[in-house]
């Protein structure tokens, strides 16, 4: 324990240092880093004085610096802004170097010897917090703990969560040294296992260079001369530098990288000497001489030491006595002396880590640079006669072993002295030549060698030999051996690697390589480090690297894995990948507390464990089960995974799929994953029970065992059928007998019968559009019929299981998670006849918050169902699949990238440590809470700080989630949090900014910032005269500014009057708040100032001096070029249209006084404000007094849910005026109204009034009156009426309420309470206050905020207020009769004591209604009495009422509105709510598609956009424009910009809307009010980059992947619905609008594109051949292109051409049934948006993907319609079995014959043939491919005559859900060998049961292709209105094949299509299909 090696170290040094590698090239080049102080410390030229006696000055202008210590990835340590400003940069430096050190060492924070790590740090003190602390007022909470020392060290321990002992050292300069002192001491008790030990130094204030030059110790010119003559002082300079320490025998144990190994070390002190400061001599020599006892050497053993060498007149001469004395007095040989200050400066608290760091590169190299400034040497020094001799020129340092010493000594006269040597020669090993550090690029130059300097002088006495020669080129060699020459900086930390005996066996599995950092960019760019390093070092092991990332790094949230092959090409693709990330993590689901779904019967296939059994815990459970299986069912388990065959038999299958899963479940859990729950699928639940821990490996086995045999019993008892649509909608078309078998999701569901029953279900179900899949096997699983085998379950002897397991258990038989019961044998035959309730158990799963699935089985079957589930049940759920068949490392990745924490010593348990792998890539940005002159002056520049933080309280986020370049609405801010920001901002400041100003003015943080600045001067006035004068004079000051800033101009007369104008100005700022809340506007008259009244009448006052008028808030040149001319364009379209309207508004604004209109009045569009003069409405429409129609979504504000003057109110108007509509007398309907009303909404009384605003404060009246208290309580962004009592706005604190308006009442303000609604702080802080609460008036969804829809609050409300004895109101304006019959309260089922009623209640006509319960109404008119009884109203009353309260005209229309909504019931809602769900729909996606920052929130049929998700009464800029795009489009919206819909609006008018907001975002673009949208990118597939290669090879002439198909249609055809239809299902799928980029490895997609569907009229077969030749670029593009011939007589031809590389057989399936749903949606008049497909999250990853890559199982590809191809070729005899033929196509020289032309025979199959070959192919145990496959390759066996052939098949490599729904290209072909047979069956049976294994071999390389089969996926019937529609190929051109036989299903028949070129002639090509067709009919 005494050694102690040093396993790793890293530091900052002046230079630019950011490595040891860096310092050590430093070294070499000889370079002084000393520069002058840069001028963000200090002002070198106001500070500096050549006098060191003047007062207050420098006597230095010098400094080692190191850079960018204001910067610092904060995020990455989980820091916030403002704490990371207010650290001292000291700690900052250390969490960075602390962090770089422990990667060097390969120490994550996950390892078990970090926990005891012990820290030990020298530091001496905190300038930073001195210059901080220097303005008491700006010290926040983070000051005490950023500068205190001790955290120094603390931080570091708590950032590691280290529990070893952590120390800060301060002993001034010999700091450093004694924390190292300190480690070797606590390493050798056993304090700590390993420990980091260092220290850090930075010069940021210049007090101590003011007392250090009176103390005359700088040196005048910035020099350190260590040892030279003229050596007056030292330079002060930064440095931090950290060492991981451990104890020789671990490090040697632990294969770890030895630098060096500390021998011994010593601390002692000077005690008193000549001066507290003067060095002591002796007491030097005696620490030198501890330090060589603790050692165990002699001092002729040290050769080298690192001095302190501080270049002082007094210091050097006493140091290098103290040497001469200890060292220099050996009998031979020399020891020379150096010091690193010369380089650098002296780093004060790290200077004595830095010598250690220099010493410990110097023995790692053998080689000593140059001290500089040491000649001619100090006279003082005598070294004649001694052995000591100082380093002046380069020297090659030899010797075995070297041995160094290094000194520190403090000036307080603590001293430190450690001696270091190289490491034991047996740690030597093959290591890493370097470390790439912290720099982007880690491909390093070669180092210059040092320069020439004179030979060293012959010694005074004669010398013996030396173990130090002056370096090759420096001085003639002596004769001798060879010496080495300089090091590269590169191979500083490099073992002598020993050459191996034998090459290195490959390593044949593939490696994962896994990367991860914090954040997205740092991802990126550490992967480019890895690839610079593993480009500079060819030598490493690619094992190495993958096992050091894996078992030696930390493994943070952003990942990217890559497999890697360790071979050439392997390394060549790793460069690749890791320059281009192909796949990185993604924002889905954490992966945590991990499910495991154990797949049912179904899945498994023949030999699908061969690649599994040699991984020891999948073959422990192999080897377990055999022997059970073997005595229950008699078989082999091992042989029937490894076999080519699986019977088709249940218990053997059930059998079969538990070993795999209890084995792959095994593995899985080897390599660290642990599963929290498990469920299993009908089979899978006896695994599952195992996983659980419920039963042992051997009972479970037992108990499948028993289980299958028992359901073997009742073979032949029906069958089963999977079903695809919803199982609720199934039932009536279920059969007596048949019954739903299994749920496995949202629309997937089985059932299950026997026939002919099940088979009548089927059609029923068929013809019903729902699709059905009849599964193998003779069993009517999950049914009655499985009864028998369920009472031989009961039967049998199955022991209960354990009450509980290591895991959860989700019991797929109840549907439930099954805790603490015994599962018996009544449990598991239940499960036998019961249905599988698989969804609910998924849905039980989310419930509980599981997201995280791994599938157990063969391969994937339920994991769209879980997503699908999760999905529809509000959560989100990753499922990754256990089982690939290239083995675990497919399933590696994906749990890597997911999150999963893997064993990677299981996963990666071989490899050797590579430590100098790159280390982190930081990420930093600015944290500076000085200026640059706050050193000096005690300035703080916090603004950004101030207003970061104040925006963060507001938004409830960190302040380092805050970027100072977002906009303030990309951050989430809304008018309130901005209103509430500026409110704070102009009290601190003394500013007058307006919250309008911070949404196109001021947008960021640093924008307000610059603003504020800009006053500064001002500002700091104001405060210094606050101080001196008081706050009057202050406030006066504050307000002056510069003239580009709001302030407030100084009103004439006393402060008083100031202070009062400031207040008003303060006030305006939010009458834009009440503007826009108010439907109806509010007066913008300013309040007159008060004054006193006599007589009763207010004397008129004198105006105020009115200030000149000024310039729009908005500067002119807001507005660009191009936004200034769109916006003068759509002026003159504006006037063009409706010049009466404009003309009007300009003639009377004089006169009419209204806010409204003018709400969102914004200089820029002034000219386009102009309020629609209405001449007559009807409907959804409006028509000016120019005659245009304007589609109205204002719908008077909400009131007109009917349309504008509906029949049914016109009608009762017209009839109450017939009769009366004058006042004062009771009218009939009043009473009728109020039945019908309260029936209706379920309140008990109701009275009626005019407004909204009179309903509202009638209700707080009647609450008072109930609680006899005063206040009430509303939320932000609500509105309630102009009652001054409901019009306050939040305050900066929780209760505080604020005026939202001049001229309301302080004293009803006052009463108001107003908090943020929906937040669970507001109901804390009205629970607080409910003893005061008469009432809290709440509008459930807020028009203007209609996102936020808070039910489970409104719940907690309603418990709240019912318990405290508080009235609940329902403001339901707005939600009343709009979402429902019971508006609201209906919707979210929650009774208020009363709701406030009124716009929709009149149908345009005015009135309102306050209804409730009885107790609360009474307060109205006294309660209910009666006539003839003693009867009298007792409850006491408020005063309410009004002239125009129930007018016959608004009664009457009121009564017809509820007639008419209780006569149309809820059909009108489901209608309007539809629509309105429908246009939102479209706009959401049109809003995705279009990459808009903007969202819809909608409630019912009211919506409204956001921008960023924030609801903002005053909106952008861009949004505004867009609202009067859509007004010169004829669509009209309300200033307050929420969209309501009518019944009165149809679909037309929905598809107008989403048409023109399209249009405008266009318009919007062009002209530069939104930015142009980025090309869409992903990578290619290796399909398609194989494609790019064979185009380019041929040249565009080529059309043989030119992929055409015709559609002749016949009838009656909308040519604008088809036109219409293919642009959008173009525009669906981003692969048709892409082109090929970066040569073929990038599609990218120009989301401006446009289609040109171009319409021919009498088209020829040449036209037709012209469209489909025609090359595509592919570079450039258009890739598709369509066109429609005209060929008369109801006749069309519609052609759609695209190059292969963008559709495949896949896509044109999925092409055609888009085009055949859009076209119908177009003729029916409905709107076509249909969503984008979007990019597979695995396009990155198959782009990635080489030829190694495992292929998708060929059942997932067949039953995603895989193409299938053939090889007959005579080169390819040899070709291995399943050996892929290139990824798509074949890699083949260009020749003549692929110009050849080519010739094509169609023919339809015979009707019906196909549906018998499903049928005989399910009778058969395979699939209609395999069947039609075998049939092709015995035929062509027949026709060709050979005996063997080489078939290819296409595999499609699509296998998710999104990939599926994506066009593109993804097949690639795989070679089967084919061997002729005597008959069809003999062919089918030898070739069938081999196909799925040969199919699912690995990629191998390319071979040529020939023939090819293909059968594509279905075609569904093209049933399009009114047409008949027949599909065709065009005729042939270039051929890709000698021989392509295309079979295209379609509904009940089919095509087969056989494009042939020479060799291939017509008479072969005939004889083969019908010898084919023949062997189908044959057979079928």
């Amino acid at each position: 324990m005494k050694e102690i090696a040093v396993v790793a170290m890293a530091c900052r040094f002046p230079g630019g240092v950011t490595s040891p590698e860096e310092l050590w090239r430093l070294l070499l080049d000889g370079a002084d880093a000393v520069g002058e102080v840069p001028s963000s410390r200090w002002s070198v030229e106001r500070l500096y004085s050549a006098d060191p006696a003047e007062p207050g000055k420098i006597s230095s202008r010098w400094a080692g610096c190191v850079d960018g210590i204001e910067e610092f990835d904060a995020a990455f340590f989980g820091l916030s802004p403002a704490e990371a400003e207010h650290m001292d940069p000291q700690q900052r430096l250390l969490l960075e170097v602390a962090h770089e050190t422990m990667e060097r060492a390969g120490l994550p924070s996950t390892h078990d010897l970090v926990r005891d790590c012990g820290v030990f740090v020298g530091i001496s003190g905190s300038e930073y917090g001195r210059a901080l602390g220097s303005d008491l007022s700006a010290i926040g909470p983070y000051f005490s703990t950023g500068q205190a020392l001790s955290i120094a060290a603390n931080r570091i321990s708590y950032a590691w969560d280290m529990h070893g002992p952590s120390v800060a050292v301060d002993t001034a300069c010999s700091s450093g040294l004694v924390a190292v002192d300190m480690a070797v001491q606590s390493l050798r008790r056993g304090a700590c296992p390993v420990a980091l030990a260092g220290a850090v130094n930075l010069v940021l204030a210049p007090e101590n260079w003011v007392s250090l030059s009176r103390f005359g110790m700088m040196a005048t010119d910035g020099r350190c001369r260590s040892f030279g003559a003229g050596g007056d002082g030292f330079v002060r300079s930064d440095g931090c530098a950290l060492l991981l320490l451990k104890p020789l025998e671990a490090a040697e144990r632990d294969g770890d990288e030895i630098l060096a190994v500390i021998r011994g070390s010593a601390v002692n002190q000077d005690g008193r000497s000549n001066g507290l400061t003067a060095p002591n001599g002796p007491a030097q020599e005696a620490v030198i001489r501890a330090a060589l006892r603790d050692a165990d050497l002699p001092a002729e053993a040290v050769s080298y030491v690192e001095a302190h060498g501080s270049g002082t007149a007094l210091g050097d001469p006493i140091e290098m006595g103290a040497l001469t004395r200890t060292y220099g007095r050996r009998k031979a040989g020399l020891c020379h002396v150096g010091s690193v200050k010369s380089n650098i400066g002296h780093a004060e608290a790290a200077a004595g880590i830095a010598g250690l760091v220099k010493l410990v590169l110097c023995l790692r190299n053998g080689h000593l640079p140059a001290s500089l400034h040491a000649t001619p040497p100090n006279p003082r020094l005598r070294l004649e006669g001694t052995r000591m001799r100082v380093v002046t020129e380069p020297l090659t340092w030899a010797g075995d072993p070297l041995v160094g010493a290094v000194s520190s000594f403090g000036f307080g006269g603590t001293n430190a002295h450690v001696i270091v040597s190289t490491a034991p020669s047996r740690t030597t090993r093959k290591t890493v030549p370097g470390n790439t550090s912290n720099q982007p690029n880690t491909t390093r130059e070669a180092v210059p060698e040092p320069p020439d300097v004179p030979k060293a002088g012959p010694s005074p006495a004669p010398e013996p030999p030396d173990t130090l020669k002056a370096v090759p080129g420096v001085a003639p060699e002596a004769p001798g051996p060879a010496r080495e020459a300089v090091p590269e900086p590169s191979d500083v930390l490099k073992a002598v690697p020993e050459a191996p005996d034998t090459a290195p066996e490959p390593v044949s599995p593939p490696l994962v390589l896994p990367v991860s950092a914090r954040s997205a960019k740092a991802l990126r760019a550490l992967a480019v480090r890895y690839a610079d390093f593993v480009e500079a070092h060819e030598e490493v092991s690619l094992a190495d690297l993958c096992h050091s990332a894996a078992v030696r790094r930390a493994h943070h949230r952003h990942r990217a894995a890559l497999v890697v092959a360790d071979d050439a090409e392997g390394r060549k693709r790793l460069l690749g990948e890791l320059r281009e990330l192909p796949r990185t993590s993604d924002d889905g689901p954490p992966w945590r507390d991990p499910v495991l779904v154990f797949s049912g019967q179904g899945a498994q296939y023949p030999g699908m464990a061969r690649h599994l059994l040699d991984r020891p815990p999948f073959a422990d459970v192999v080897a377990r089960c055999e022997p059970v299986f073997q005595a229950e069912l008699g078989v082999s388990v091992r042989a029937l995974l490894t076999g080519e065959e699986l019977p088709p038999y249940t218990d053997v299958a059930q059998a079969t799929l538990f070993t795999f899963q209890a084995g792959l479940y095994e593995l899985w859990r080897s390599l660290g994953i642990v599963p929290a729950a498990v469920v299993g699928h009908s089979a899978g639940e006896t695994a599952a029970a195992y996983a659980a821990g419920l039963l042992d490996l051997e009972a479970a086995a037992r108990l499948t065992a028993l289980r299958g045999a028992a359901m073997r019993l009742v073979h032949g008892s029906g069958r089963v059928v999977a079903v695809g649509g919803p199982v609720a909608d199934a039932t009536p078309y279920l059969k007596e007998g048949v019954v739903v078998a299994a749920r496995n999701g949202p629309g997937a569901f089985v059932v299950s019968g026997a026939d002919p029953a099940l088979a009548a279900t089927t059609e029923a179900l068929k013809r019903a559009g729902f699709t059905c899949t009849p599964l193998p096997g003779e069993y009517a699983f999950h049914s009655p019929l499985m009864r028998p085998a369920a009472e031989a379950m009961r039967r049998a002897r199955v022991a209960p299981t354990a009450p509980g397991g290591s895991a959860l258990f989700c019991s797929t038989s109840l549907g439930a998670v099954v805790n603490g019961v015994r599962l018996d044998a009544d449990y598991w035959a239940e499960g036998i006849t019961g249905p599988v309730r698989f969804q609910e158990a998924v849905e039980a799963l989310v419930e509980m918050g599981f997201g995280a699935f791994l599938e157990i089985g063969p391969k994937p079957t339920l994991a769209s169902g879980i997503v699908r589930t999760a999905r529809r049940n509000g959560g989100a759920a990753r499922v990754v699949q256990a089982h690939r068949d290239g083995g675990t490392v497919p399933t590696l990745v994906d749990l890597y990238l997911a999150g999963a924490d893997l064993d990677w010593r299981a996963v990666s348990p071989d490899g050797a440590f590579l430590p100098g792998l790159p280390t982190y890539p930081w990420q930093r940005t600015r944290h500076w809470a000085l200026t640059e002159n706050s050193k000096e002056s005690g300035m703080r520049d916090d603004v950004v700080t101030t207003i970061r933080t104040l925006l963060a309280g507001h938004l409830r986020l960190s302040p380092a989630e805050l970027s100072d370049h977002a906009r303030f609405l990309d951050l989430g801010a809304d008018s309130l949090v901005l209103l509430k920001v500026v409110s704070q901002i102009n009290e601190r400041y003394g500013t007058a900014f307006q919250p309008t100003m911070l949404f196109d003015e001021y947008p960021t943080v640093r924008a307000l910032a610059a603003a504020i600045e800009a006053q500064a001067p001002a500002v700091t006035t104001a405060v210094a005269v606050a101080t001196a004068a008081g706050p009057e004079t202050a406030t006066a000051s504050a307000t002056a500014g510069p003239a580009a800033l709001p302030a407030v101009p100084p009103a004439s007369g006393t402060a008083d009057a100031t202070v009062a104008h400031v207040v008003a100005e303060q006030l305006a700022l939010m009458r834009e708040q009440l503007r826009v809340l108010a439907p109806g506007g509010l007066p913008l008259a300013p309040p007159a100032p008060s004054a006193p009244v006599a007589n009763g009448v207010a004397p008129q006052l004198p105006k105020a001096p009115e200030p000149p008028r000024e310039k729009p808030v908005v500067p002119v040149n807001r507005l660009t070029e191009d936004q200034r001319r769109y916006v003068d364009e759509l002026v003159t379209r504006m006037d063009e249209r409706d010049a009466a309207s404009k003309k009007l508004a300009g003639a009377y604004r004089p006169r009419l006084s209204e806010s409204r209109p003018w709400a969102n009045f914004r200089p820029e569009v002034k000219e386009l404000l102009v309020p629609i003069v209405a001449d007559r409405v009807q409907g959804a429409r409006i028509w000016d007094e120019s005659g245009n129609a304007y589609t109205d979504y204002c719908m008077g504000f909400g009131v007109q849910l009917f349309g504008h003057t509906p029949e049914f109110v016109s009608e009762a108007v017209r009839r109450q005026l017939d009769r009366a509509f004058s006042l004062g007398y009771q009218l009939r309907q009043s009473y009728e109204l109020a039945e019908q009303f309260c029936r209706i909404t379920g309140h008990d009384r109701v009275t009626f009034c005019n407004t909204g605003s009179e309903a509202v404060m009638g209700a707080i009246r009647l609450a008072r009156l109930a609680t006899g208290r005063h206040r009430i309580a509303y939320f932000e962004k609500s509105y309630h009426g102009l009652v001054d009592a409901v019009l306050a706005r939040g305050g900066l604190e929780p209760g505080r309420s604020m005026p939202i308006a001049p001229g309301l009442s302080p004293g009803a303000i006052g009463e108001a309470v107003v908090l943020p609604y929906g937040e669970a702080d507001s109901l804390a802080h009205l629970k607080s206050v409910a003893g005061e609460l008469a009432a809290i008036v709440v509008e459930p969804v807020q028009n203007r905020n209609p996102s936020v829809q808070p039910a489970e609050f409104l719940a907690e409300l309603r418990r709240f207020t019912a318990e405290h004895g508080i009235v609940l109101i329902f403001d339901e304006m707005i939600t009343g009769f709009r979402i429902g019959l019971r508006g609201a309260a209906g919707y979210f089922n929650i009774k208020p004591d009363m709701a406030t009623y009124g716009k929709i209640l009149g149908g345009g006509l005015p009135i309102a209604a306050i209804a409730g319960r009885s107790d609360l109404m009474d307060g109205m008119d006294g309660g209910t009495w009666g006539y003839g009884d003693d009867s009298a109203p007792t409850a006491p009353t408020t005063l309410f009422g009004g002239t125009f309260q129930k007018h016959p005209l608004a009664v009457s229309a009121a009564r017809a509105v509820l007639d008419h909504l209780e006569s149309r019931g809820p059909a009108l809602y489901e209608e309007l709510n539809g629509r309105a769900r429908r246009i939102t729909d479209a706009l959401s996606e049109l809003i995705r598609t279009e990459d808009l920052p903007y969202t819809i929130a909608s409630f019912g049929s009211l919506w409204r956009f956001e921008y960023r998700g924030a609801s903002n009464f005053y909106q952008p800029l861009q949004l505004e424009m867009l609202y009067q795009s859509l007004l010169s489009d004829g669509i009209y919206v309300w200033e307050g910009r929420t969209f309501f819909l009518s019944t009165a609006h149809d679909d037309r008018d929905a598809e107008e809307l989403v048409e023109a907001i399209g249009r405008g975002v266009r318009r919007l673009r062009s002209a530069g009010f939104l930015p142009a949208r980025k090309p869409l990118e992903w990578p290619a597939t290796p399909q398609q980059r194989r494609l790019w290669q064979l185009q380019s090879e041929h040249g565009p002439e080529w059309t043989a992947y030119h992929e055409t198909v015709l559609l002749h249609l016949r009838g009656s055809l909308d040519r604008d619905a088809l036109v219409a239809a293919v642009r959008a299902v173009w525009r669906r799928h981003p692969a048709l609008r892409a082109v090929l980029a970066e040569n073929g490895t990038l599609l990218r997609c120009d989301p401006e594109a446009t289609l040109d569907v171009l319409v021919l009229e009498g088209a020829t077969e040449e036209t037709v051949r012209e469209l489909t030749d025609r090359p595509f670029p592919l570079d450039r593009g258009p890739l598709f292109r369509a066109a429609l011939l005209d060929r008369g007589a109801d006749l069309h031809t519609l052609v759609l051409c695209a190059h292969h590389a963008v559709m495949d057989g896949v896509s044109a399936a999925l092409l055609l049934s888009d085009l055949t749903d859009t076209y119908t949606q177009a003729t029916r008049g409905l709107p076509l948006t249909p969503a984008t497909a979007s990019i597979p999250a695995s396009a990155a990853r198959t782009a990635g993907a080489g030829q190694d890559e495992t292929v998708a199982p060929v059942g997932v590809a067949r039953t995603a319609g895989v193409g299938q191809a053939a090889t007959i070729h005579a080169e390819s005899a040899g070709q291995s079995p399943g050996q892929s033929v290139g990824q798509g196509e074949a890699v083949t020289p260009v020749g003549a014959e692929d110009f050849a032309p080519a010739a094509r025979h169609t023919s339809r199959l015979p009707r019906g043939l196909w549906d018998a070959v499903a049928a005989r192919a399910r009778s058969l145990g395979c699939t209609p491919f395999t069947l039609a496959f075998c049939a092709f390759g015995h035929a062509l066996h027949e026709v060709t005559g050979r005996t063997e052939l080489s078939v290819g098949v296409h595999v499609d490599r699509r296998t998710t859900e999104q990939e599926h729904a994506f066009a593109g290209h993804f097949l690639d072909v795989v070679a089967v060998p084919s061997t002729a047979a005597g008959s069809f069956d003999d062919y089918r049976a030898g070739l069938q049961g081999r196909l799925g294994t040969l199919l699912g071999a690995p990629r191998g390389q390319a071979a040529p292709v020939e023939v090819v089969f293909d059968l594509n996926p279905a075609v569904p019937e093209l049933s399009w209105p009114g047409l008949d529609v027949e599909i065709e190929a065009p005729k042939a051109g270039h051929a890709k094949y000698g021989l392509f036989f295309d079979v295209i299903p379609v509904a009940e028949e089919g095509l087969v299509e056989i494009t042939y070129r020479p060799p291939f002639d017509r008479n072969l090509v005939e004889r083969l299909h019908a010898r084919w067709t023949a062997l189908l009919t044959e057979t079928s």
